[in-house]
């Protein structure tokens, strides 16, 4: 594959606008986008780096997150079986079971049999003994269960979060920025003016299927309307940019000002590097992409 028809194919994944100046400029270096990459680079590259729905559909990720928020229970049924003096071989059994709320229905199935049992044998005060036993015991499951479903909402809302703050820095670096700084830099700077108008029009962002939405902060479930019409994220994002002069602008032959930002005074011409745009694209979705595993 042609290093050209790689980088154009990653970043139309990543949602980069490929009509940027800046790419445009990369691909028509003919000695890079010509180069031949090898097949396992480029396979490495394009069944490796997720989007943001492959990424929230990706059952590898979703067993991690799960995993590690379910293991809190699996560990407490294995203690409570040991208290309650179950069996080894109902124990194993028990144990065994890799679904994590089965295994949890099998432990109280298996307590409400020995409850059974219990009110038939013993004294009165055996009774009395194994019955609190029993209803401490089902107290303690129920709240490993709680606390594990509230692990799982919270790792499910970082998740989900990170997987925003992605699709939100990808439109942002699809951006033409004025140039002055690093990309990621005038990213993070964008973000803030888009922080504010976002508390201007008392407004959110929501991700909805893959999409960044506007929704209303005070409504959630309505979306953010400004002169009658729906307000795209894409849209807000322009509005913020331009009213911040926070977009390129054309450099004038004379030195004079352009009413662009351009918090740097002038110190001689220095190019940019033509490719920063895509390769900062490619770095930020693989800095997001260790924040996930």
């Amino acid at each position: 594959m042609k290093a050209g028809d790689l980088l154009n194919q990653l970043l139309k994944s990543a949602n980069f606008d490929t009509t940027d100046k800046a790419f445009i400029d990369v691909l028509s270096k003919a000695d890079f986008a010509n180069t031949d990459i090898p097949e396992s680079v480029s396979n490495a590259l394009t069944n490796n780096l997720m989007t943001l729905e492959s990424a929230k559909n990706n059952p590898l990720l979703k067993s991690h997150y799960y995993g590690n928020a379910l293991q809190p229970i699996n560990e407490g049924v294995e203690k409570f079986l040991n208290e309650f003096g179950i069996d080894d071989a109902t124990k194993s059994e028990i144990l065994s079971d890799k679904n994590t709320f089965t295994k949890y229905e099998k432990a109280v199935r298996k307590i409400a049999e020995l409850k059974e049992k219990s009110a038939g044998a013993g004294s009165k005060t055996d009774k009395l003994e194994y019955e609190k036993q029993i209803t401490e015991l089902n107290q303690k499951i129920s709240n490993s269960v709680k606390e594990t479903q509230s692990k799982i909402a919270e790792v499910t809302n970082n998740y989900e979060n990170k997987i925003m703050d992605m699709g939100i820095n990808y439109t942002l670096s699809s951006k033409s920025l004025p140039g002055q700084f690093d990309r990621d830099v005038e990213v993070n700077i964008a973000r803030q003016f888009i922080d504010k108008k976002l508390a201007v029009l008392n407004a959110i962002i929501v991700n909805e299927n893959g999409n960044l939405v506007l929704k209303q902060k005070a409504n959630p479930e309505m979306n953010l309307f400004v002169d009658n019409k729906p307000l795209s994220f894409d849209a807000l994002t322009d509005m913020a940019l331009a009213e911040n002069k926070f977009i390129k602008v054309s450099e004038p032959n004379n030195g004079g000002g352009s009413g662009g930002f351009n918090p740097i005074p002038n110190r001689g011409s220095q190019a940019p590097n033509q490719n920063q745009t895509a390769q900062t694209a490619i770095s930020n979705l693989d800095i997001a992409l260790e924040g996930l595993q």
